[in-house]
């Protein structure tokens, strides 16, 4: 079997310049919006920013399963931490804008796909420069891989961070439109079965901690397929679905409409990989049980 383990190159920005700024990305043609009421506080409030949402000033967004923060701070600076402690040594990427323009400052996913950081002007001092880009409904999402990212409303990425970070177990399952990102697990109850979604694109069971070809039992044979950083995805349609950074699907359960709605994926104590439907009756596997 080949293709299983093929290494995880750190993504990110150097450590440096989270206090004193480095320089950012600079708007380009941002849509200004009406003002908002700022009310900074110091919360986390999701994992996502959907079309037209804020995040305000001293507003954090948390991927879902990690300790990845995004936060907007009140010196007008967004960074993106990789640990509950917000200090530089644990900021991985930044917008740079610590000091420009006026306080307090906000955060908007605009309806046109453009992410823009304005101040309390309504002056726009950063932006994703993704203004048009892809179809509406756009969303930024602080993913548990460590990389926050703009998807349209096709799901398709259209800017990131690329601070992949490649983290670990997520859980032993997953739901309805819920995801596994490039570098993470999912792991069996109890057992050292894991499912892992590799750098290169290829999806692998493995019957041990040790990640190698030697202990691999399965997998989808897709290293090298489409352009990285992937996502596989429990769909709403009972598919499981495979996709690399350009939205194009690699692999897949052929699992469409199959069932009651209510899929989930679950790497079960046995080491079968199984798609359930709402009823729980199982609509695919990897065939991998071992007891």
């Amino acid at each position: 079997m080949q293709g299983f383990n093929q290494g995880f190159p750190q993504q990110g920005f150097p450590n440096q310049g989270f206090n004193q700024g480095f320089p950012g990305q600079q708007p380009h043609n941002p849509h200004q919006h009406h003002h908002d009421k700022h009310k900074p506080t110091h919360h986390v409030i999701g994992a996502k920013l959907l079309t037209d949402q804020v995040l305000q000033s001293g507003q954090t967004l948390q991927a879902p399963h990690h300790t990845y923060f995004l936060s907007l701070q009140h010196d007008g600076n967004l960074v993106l931490y990789s640990s509950t402690h917000h200090v530089s040594a644990n900021a991985i990427w930044a917008s740079g804008t610590n000091g420009k323009g006026h306080g307090p400052y906000h955060l908007r996913m605009q309806d046109d796909g453009n992410l823009v950081i304005y101040d309390s002007q309504n002056h726009a001092i950063w932006a994703s420069d993704t203004h048009n880009k892809g179809a509406k409904g756009h969303f930024l999402q602080v993913q548990d891989d460590g990389n926050a990212v703009i998807y349209d409303g096709d799901f398709k990425p259209i800017w990131a961070t690329n601070t992949n970070r490649g983290k670990e177990v997520i859980g032993d399952r997953l739901k309805t439109d819920e995801a596994l990102h490039t570098g993470s697990c999912l792991k069996a109850n109890g057992q050292s079965y894991y499912l892992k979604l590799q750098e290169d694109g290829n999806l692998v069971i493995y019957n041990s901690s040790h990640h190698d070809s030697s202990n691999a039992i399965w997998s989808t044979g897709t290293n090298g397929k489409g352009q990285g950083p992937h996502v596989l995805r429990m769909q709403g349609d009972g598919n499981l679905v495979l996709y690399d950074a350009h939205g194009k699907p690699t692999w897949a359960s052929d699992t469409y409409q199959k069932g009651a709605h209510g899929h989930f994926l679950c790497m079960q104590e046995d080491g079968n990989l199984v798609v359930y439907d709402g009823h729980s009756k199982p609509v695919w596997a990897s065939n991998t049980n071992r007891s």
